[in-house]
């Protein structure tokens, strides 16, 4: 339970800090800040109103963190944060930079290489029409290959019947002359 306590006043203290209200609560002569933190706790959840993000009740169930720290636990750049203490929102924010960054030079890399890729594209259109070209060409290959075999087949069967006259007429010469 307590340490359900430190997490809430974690999380509350997190929040509250970036809409600028004070978490600091004087602590008793013994060292604990329990007085005041019911009061805080009261005083700003109905101000910021946080509804199912209020991290402060008593129901909060932190199984799901614990899954999701064992599932990613292991990935480098989780590791990292929690090995160096990184604010979450630092990281975030280091990130952010970084992509951006690396957005601005991608830019101008591209600005850098549109001459390239102008040339490209005009290499492209040539390439293309000289494949139209070829097409066209194949295409008309493909129709006199389709007409010679038709003519092909019409010399076959001319060859054919020429062939049974020429045996017939043997077969007739045969019997004529004997």
């Amino acid at each position: 339970m307590a340490d359900l306590d430190v997490a809430e006043s974690d999380a509350l203290a997190e929040l509250l800090g970036d809409s600028g209200l004070s978490t600091s609560v004087p602590a008793d002569e013994d060292g604990s800040a329990d007085h005041g933190y019911t009061d805080l706790h009261m005083e700003h959840t109905e101000q910021l109103s946080l509804g199912e993000l209020d991290l402060t009740s008593e129901d909060v169930d932190l199984r799901g963190l614990v899954e999701e720290l064992e599932k990613y636990g292991d990935h480098e750049i989780v590791r990292g944060i929690l090995r160096k203490g990184t604010d979450v929102k630092e990281h975030v924010r280091e990130v952010d930079v970084k992509l951006r960054q690396v957005e601005l030079d991608s830019i101008q890399d591209y600005i850098l290489e549109s001459d390239n890729l102008v040339t490209l594209q005009e290499q492209i259109k040539t390439c293309d029409g000289i494949l139209a070209d070829m097409e066209d060409l194949l295409g008309g290959f493909q129709s006199d290959l389709g007409n010679i075999s038709t003519e092909i087949k019409t010399l076959q069967e001319q060859s054919l019947s020429m062939s049974i006259k020429l045996r017939n007429r043997k077969a007739a010469e045969a019997e004529l002359g004997k």
